[in-house]
């Protein structure tokens, strides 16, 4: 099984301070948010996700916790901590860059329990390095985020980027979202490549070249009170073709579905 976890809860934990940055966090990812009487924001919640992924036929499901720290200095969410380093407000817009450093754990977990990655050992996680840029404002918020991989696992470096733009309705926000995912050659032949030591008699040596997946998705946010906070979020994942055809994969379109609560502390 592949462990999506640590993505879902980073993509709902930034969800949800977007939605809720108007109040004591406005445009966090600035770096110049006006935090009124304090400068650090903490959420802490609980979620229950369904998924799929590509490695696995088989739906899965977690209980997972959720936790979020938010500065006008730094934020760490889950396995993903950022430096601000630059960032403004600009009317109601706002732009923002961070330094971030990442624990990445997505590789297939128990290949013994999916026929065709038997005979294989886990992945290791690796950990990744990068610098992130986000812009927002009426319009929606943009985020590009560029990593290269630290550990000795692989070379490989990510963009990733996506768009959102959130609709509101009293105390409900709705925010659609589309994201794409480079990876180089290094980076998708560490997840989805077969070396000649891994060949078996229905896995045959597979190498790809740089890929470019793409997510549709959406979140759902409703404000109980001032402190509590209810989400529910739908991703669904388009693989390149040169990992959809790789004889790890078994599932073109992976996806998430997550619900949850949310604390917000003052």
């Amino acid at each position: 099984m592949k462990n999506k976890i640590p993505l879902i809860i980073l993509w709902i934990g930034l969800l949800v301070v977007n939605n809720v940055r108007a109040d004591n966090c406005k445009n966090y990812l600035s770096g110049k948010a006006d935090f009124a009487e304090k400068d650090i924001c903490f959420y802490a919640g609980l979620g229950v996700a369904g998924f799929q992924s590509e490695y696995q036929e088989a739906e899965d499901g977690v209980v997972f916790p959720l936790i979020l720290l938010v500065s006008d200095i730094f934020y760490w969410s889950d396995e993903e901590v950022g430096l601000y380093f630059a960032g403004d407000e600009i009317g109601q817009s706002y732009w923002g860059s961070a330094l971030t450093l990442a624990y990445v754990d997505e590789g297939f977990k128990e290949p013994e329990d999916e026929p065709q990655l038997r005979g294989l050992d886990e992945l290791d996680a690796t950990v990744d390095a990068g610098i992130k840029l986000n812009f927002g404002g009426s319009w929606g918020d943009v985020e590009v985020h560029v990593s290269k991989t630290m550990s000795d696992e692989h070379d490989g470096i990510r963009v990733r980027s996506g768009y959102g733009f959130s609709f509101s309705y009293s105390d409900v926000t709705f925010t659609p979202n589309i994201s794409f995912t480079y990876s180089d050659e290094e980076r998708s032949n560490y997840y989805y490549g077969v070396s000649a030591a891994d060949v078996s008699l229905s896995r045959p040596v597979y190498e790809l070249d740089a890929t470019l997946n793409y997510s549709l998705g959406y979140d759902v946010t409703y404000m109980l009170n001032n402190h509590w906070l209810l989400f529910h979020s739908l991703g669904v994942t388009v693989l390149d073709d040169d990992i959809s055809e790789s004889p790890l994969v078994v599932s073109e379109d992976p996806y998430f579905l997550a619900l949850g609560v949310f604390y917000t502390f003052d």
